[in-house]
């Protein structure tokens, strides 16, 4: 199945236009680096930000964690 079959089917009348986050109704939203950080030592936020993303996304798909 394609994306657009997919969304049409599992979301009718989804129209997708920026900004997407602000434009649902409930919405979660991650820090995922110091933004006062960025500019004293650049490389160092972004081991940051990928260290944060890579926990969120290991903990989204933690199966011990699903309630099924």
């Amino acid at each position: 199945m394609d994306l657009k079959t997919y969304l049409a089917e599992h979301f009718p009348n989804l129209t997708l236009e920026p900004p997407l986050f602000y434009n649902w109704d409930v919405a979660i939203r991650f820090e995922l680096g110091n933004p006062l950080m960025f500019g004293i030592n650049k490389e160092h936020y972004m081991e940051r930000v990928y260290h944060r993303s890579l926990e969120l996304f290991k903990a989204f798909h933690d199966q011990e964690e699903r309630a099924d």
